[in-house]
């Protein structure tokens, strides 16, 4: 695995020397940009998530994949790989390109979701100090943009049921309940359960919603209730809801 990374390392880096050299950086805080200087690993994936086509944004999902798990990332960089990972799981939605005379051709789900998936591997405390315009648009008027901020942002408006199960997963694994992102999360389940119900996805809302702390807020426990009974979701789907159902109406009623 090491070999192979290593290689296509260098077969990146050798495609990408002449737009190292003379594109510039599109959307990128000038912090951010002086570090991607120093780090040249960084620098070939920001590259990559801005190519046009689909083939260098998963290249670049590759090496950011093997960088996490690699660890002890710092600071900085995960400030730039969130500037990366924001960029990339916007691809088709608020970031739209045209793409073999295709206005929009740039709509892929599966990088979407491989980069919401990653953004749960940053901390809420990193943020952009600078995001790009249609982002910093987009988050008026929340004063930071982080990966919490930016989930919730993609549970609103994504209309790709896998990118909302990474969402709803990423949240999940940040630890954000607060009251943004149940909210979120609720319009996106109601969204998708009225027009293509997903079983994963309901699966994901259960178990996001088993995590929270207690007192869990009662539109939690409503929403299992639901799920429980609703044709619409597979038998192992709601005997999974009917399992917790009563555990949730405990915490409810601790929380009076």
């Amino acid at each position: 695995m090491n070999r192979l990374m290593t290689g296509r390392f260098f077969l990146c880096l050798w495609a990408l020397v002449p737009r190292m050299l003379f594109a510039q950086m599109e959307d990128v805080p000038s912090v951010e940009e002086s570090y991607l200087d120093e780090h040249i690993e960084l620098r070939i994936m920001s590259e990559g998530s801005k190519a046009i086509g689909r083939s260098q944004k998963l290249e670049a999902l590759d090496f950011i994949e093997a960088y996490l798990e690699a660890g002890n990332v710092s600071p900085d960089a995960q400030k730039v790989l969130l500037g990366i990972l924001i960029n990339l799981s916007l691809q088709g939605t608020l970031h739209k390109e045209r793409v073999n005379g295709v206005p929009g051709g740039n709509s892929y789900p599966d990088v979407r979701w491989r980069a919401i998936t990653y953004l749960g591997e940053i901390p809420k405390s990193v943020y952009l100090s600078s995001p790009p315009p249609r982002v910093k648009e987009a988050a008026a008027p929340a004063s930071i943009v982080n990966n919490e901020w930016m989930l919730q942002f993609i549970l609103l408006n994504e209309e790709e049921p896998e990118a909302a199960i990474a969402a709803v997963t990423s949240l999940k694994k940040i630890g954000s309940y607060e009251n943004n992102s149940i909210i979120a999360l609720e319009k996106s389940f109601r969204k998708f359960d009225a027009g293509q119900p997903n079983n994963r996805l309901a699966l994901a809302v259960i178990d996001y919603y088993d995590a929270a702390p207690a007192p869990k807020p009662r539109s939690m426990a409503e929403t299992i209730d639901y799920i429980r009974g609703s044709p619409n979701y597979d038998y192992r789907v709601r005997a999974r809801a009917d399992k917790i159902i009563k555990d949730f109406v405990k915490s409810f009623y601790k929380g009076r």
